[in-house]
C-alpha cells in the first residue's frame, strides 16, 4: 500500500514551486518607474532605504552571495560612519546622520542585490531603460519648473507626520514637493527647476548622470519610434539644462561626453565619434541661435562663488577640528557670508570630510574609484554607463550624492559589470563553497576568490551549506549557529552603547528619558501583542516535524500569525489615537508633546513587531 502523505519523510515534503508573481528585480523597477509617485507622496528621499528591505531579504535567502572585489573598503567606510555617531549632538544632526546612514547602507544592498540576480532576467538593457525613464521624468520636471515655477504642495507624508517632526527644517525640505526655486542671481527672476527632486542642484546633478543613460537607451532602442522620441528629448533637454544655470551640470556633463568621444576615437570607431561630435554641435547650435546663449553669458558674468568658497573653507576648518571621526553630520555656520547655512552640504566631498573625517572620505572615494577602474574595459556602447560614473565623480566637490546619485552610480557600475563579464560563466571556487564570479582572462578580475583557510571558513559560515549526516556535521552546525549568535550579541551590545550616547548627547537627559519611556511602552505592548504564540510555536513545530507532519506545521504557523498581526495593527492604531492620554499616564500626569511624537513614531513598528517575533520563533522551531 502506498504510504500516506503524513508518513513520508520530512525531506520529501518539499514545497511546490509556483510561478513568480513579480518579475526578477521588481524592487528596482518599482523604484525607477514609480519615482514620480514617490515624489508626489513625499517619499522620494526615503524610498531607497524602504525598497532596500526586500532586496536584503532576497540576499539572505540565497545560499551564497557574489561580492565585488574591493567591497570590503565600502564595508570599512560603513563601519567608520557608524563610529562617527559618537560625535553627534542635537536632534537635528541625529536625524541627518540616520538619514544619510540609511542611504549609504541601502546603496550597498542595491549593488549586491543586482549583481546576484540571474543575468538572463535582470539585464543591462532593463536597467538602462529604467534609468532612461527616470531621465525622461527629470526632463519633464525641468519643463514643469520653467512653466509653473510657483507650484508646490503638501505631500501625503507631510500630512501624516507629527507637526513637530514635519516642520523640522531638514525634514520639511525632504517631504514638501515643488516644481522650482526662483532666483534673481542674474538680475532678473529666473525659475530653476527641481522636480522630481528636493533641490535645484540635486536636479542638475541627477540629470547630468542620467543623460548618458538616455544616449545608451538610444543606442539599444529596437524601434525607430523610440529612437526618435529619445533623440527629440535629448535636444529638448538643452532648454532646462541651460535655464537651470547649474554650472556643475554643464561642466560634469561636458566631461562625460568628452570622455566618450576620446575613448571611442582611440578605439578607431569613427561612427560613434562622429555621432557624439554631431550631438555636441547640435546642442551648441541650439544655445547659440536662441536666447539661451544670453543666459549662459549672464551666468558666466555672475559667478557668485563667494558663498561656496567660504563654506569650503569652513568645511576644511571643521574637519581639522575632528580629522579622524569627523562630526557625524554637517555643522552650522553662524558667521560670514554663508551665515545660517550648513557646513558640509555643498558637495559630497565636503559632506564626508566634515561628517566622517579624512579616513571616511578616503575609504568612500577609494571604493568608487576602484569600481571605475575595474569596469574600464567596457564595450563602446557601454562607455555611456561608464561615463555616468565619471560624471558623478567629477561632481563630488560641488554636488551631494544623496539620496539618489549614489544609487545611480551603483546602477552604472552594475551595467558596466554586466558588459565586462558578458561571456564569463559562474564557477564555484575550488577553495570553498562560496560562489564567486570569474571573468574571462581578457577582462578585469572583478571578484576576489577566497584564498586562505580563514576566508574559506568564513565563506562556509556565510553560505550555510547543509551539513552531512553524523555527529561532526551536527557539531559544525552548532558552531555556525554559536558564531552567528556571538557576533550578533556583540554587535547589538555595541549598537546599544552607541545609541545611548547619541540619544543622550542629542536630546539631553530629559529628552533621552522620554525616548526611553516610549521604548519601554513599545516593548511592553509588543510582548503583549505576541499573545504567547511565539512560545507555542517553539514547542509545537519541533514536535510536528518529529512526527513527520510538516504540512500541519505550516498551517500552525499561519494560524498563529494572523491573530497576532491583527492585534499588532489594532494596538498601533489605538496608541496613535490615544497617545496624549497614554503620555499623561507615563510622564507624571502631564502631557508632553515630545513624548506624544515619540509614541506615534513607534506605532508603525508596533504594528509588525509582534508578528515578526512570532515568525522568528517559527523559524527557530
Amino acid at each position: 500500500m502506498t504510504a500516506s502523505l503524513l508518513e513520508r519523510p520530512v525531506a520529501a515534503l518539499r514545497p511546490v514551486r509556483r510561478a513568480r508573481m513579480l518579475p526578477e528585480g521588481w524592487p528596482l523597477y518599482i523604484l525607477l518607474y514609480g519615482y514620480p509617485l514617490w515624489w508626489f507622496l513625499g517619499l522620494q528621499a526615503f524610498v531607497w532605504p524602504i525598497i532596500a528591505v526586500p532586496m536584503a531579504l532576497a540576499l539572505l535567502k540565497q545560499r551564497s552571495t557574489r561580492i565585488p572585489k574591493g567591497f570590503g573598503i565600502y564595508l570599512l567606510f560603513l563601519l567608520w560612519m557608524f563610529g562617527s555617531a559618537l560625535q553627534l549632538s542635537g536632534i537635528s544632526r541625529v536625524l541627518a546622520y540616520v538619514y544619510r546612514g540609511s542611504l549609504y547602507v541601502s546603496a550597498a544592498i542595491l549593488l549586491l542585490y543586482l549583481i546576484n540576480r540571474p543575468k538572463n532576467r535582470v539585464t543591462s538593457r532593463s536597467i538602462v531603460n529604467g534609468l532612461a525613464s527616470l531621465w525622461a521624468v527629470t526632463v519633464l520636471g525641468g519643463f514643469a519648473g520653467i512653466l509653473f515655477p510657483h507650484v508646490q504642495f503638501s505631500s501625503v507624508t507631510e500630512k501624516l507626520l507629527p507637526g513637530s517632526l514635519a516642520h523640522n527644517p531638514f525634514v520639511y525640505s525632504l517631504i514638501h514637493p515643488g516644481f522650482a526655486d526662483t532666483t534673481d542671481l542674474l538680475g532678473f527672476a529666473l525659475a530653476r527647476p527641481k522636480a522630481p527632486f528636493n533641490y535645484t542642484n540635486e536636479w542638475g546633478s541627477n540629470l547630468a548622470i542620467l543623460t548618458p543613460f538616455a544616449v545608451y537607451a538610444l543606442v539599444l532602442a529596437r524601434r525607430q519610434l523610440w529612437r526618435w522620441a529619445i533623440a527629440v528629448g535629448l535636444v529638448a533637454s538643452v532648454v532646462p539644462i541651460v535655464l537651470s544655470i547649474n554650472r556643475g551640470l554643464w561642466i560634469s556633463l561636458g566631461v562625460g561626453v568628452l570622455y566618450v568621444a576620446i575613448r571611442v576615437g582611440l578605439r578607431g570607431n569613427l561612427r560613434v565619434l562622429l555621432g557624439t561630435l554631431a550631438t555636441i554641435a547640435v546642442a551648441a547650435g541650439v544655445v547659440v541661435t536662441t536666447p539661451l546663449g544670453n543666459v549662459v553669458l549672464q551666468r558666466i558674468a555672475h559667478p557668485n562663488t563667494q558663498g561656496r568658497a567660504y563654506l569650503y573653507q569652513q568645511a576644511t576648518d571643521s574637519a581639522m577640528e575632528s580629522p579622524l571621526l569627523g562630526h557625524g553630520a554637517p555643522v552650522s555656520s553662524s558667521s560670514g557670508v554663508a551665515a545660517g547655512a550648513s557646513v558640509g552640504t555643498h558637495g559630497q566631498l565636503w559632506t564626508l570630510l566634515v561628517s566622517q573625517g579624512f579616513p571616511g572620505l578616503f575609504l568612500f572615494v577609494a571604493f568608487f574609484a576602484m569600481l571605475f577602474v575595474y569596469t574600464w574595459r567596457v564595450s563602446n556602447r557601454a562607455l555611456w554607463a561608464h561615463a555616468a560614473m565619471l560624471v558623478a565623480l567629477v561632481q563630488m566637490p560641488v554636488y551631494n550624492w544623496l539620496p539618489v546619485q549614489i544609487n545611480l552610480v551603483m546602477l552604472a557600475a552594475v551595467v558596466c559589470w554586466l558588459e565586462v563579464t558578458a561571456d564569463a560563466p559562474p564557477r564555484r571556487g575550488a577553495a570553498g563553497p562560496l560562489t564567486v564570479w570569474t571573468p574571462t582572462p581578457a577582462g578585469p578580475r572583478l571578484w576576489r576568490r577566497p584564498r586562505s583557510k580563514a576566508r574559506r571558513a568564513v565563506g562556509s559560515v556565510l553560505t550555510a551549506a547543509p551539513p552531512e549526516a553524523g555527529t561532526d556535521a551536527e557539531l559544525r552546525k552548532m558552531a555556525r549557529g554559536g558564531t552567528f549568535n556571538l557576533v550578533a550579541v556583540a554587535w547589538m551590545g555595541l549598537a546599544s552603547f552607541v545609541l545611548v550616547i547619541v540619544l543622550t548627547r542629542g536630546l539631553g537627559p530629559t529628552g533621552y528619558g522620554l525616548v526611553a519611556t516610549a521604548i519601554a511602552a513599545f516593548t511592553l505592548l509588543s510582548n503583549v501583542g505576541e499573545l504567547g504564540a511565539d512560545t507555542g510555536l517553539l514547542r509545537e513545530i519541533p514536535r510536528l516535524l518529529v512526527q513527520r507532519r510538516a504540512r500541519d506545521a505550516r498551517a500552525l504557523l499561519r494560524v498563529s500569525l494572523i491573530p497576532v498581526l491583527f492585534t499588532g495593527v489594532g494596538m498601533a492604531a489605538l496608541v496613535y489615537i490615544y497617545a496624549p492620554q497614554l503620555t499623561h499616564i507615563l510622564v507624571r500626569h502631564t502631557t508632553n508633546e515630545d513624548e506624544v511624537t515619540y509614541l506615534r513614531i513607534l506605532t508603525p513598528f508596533l504594528a509588525i513587531a509582534p508578528a515578526a517575533t512570532v515568525a522568528l520563533a517559527g523559524t527557530r522551531g
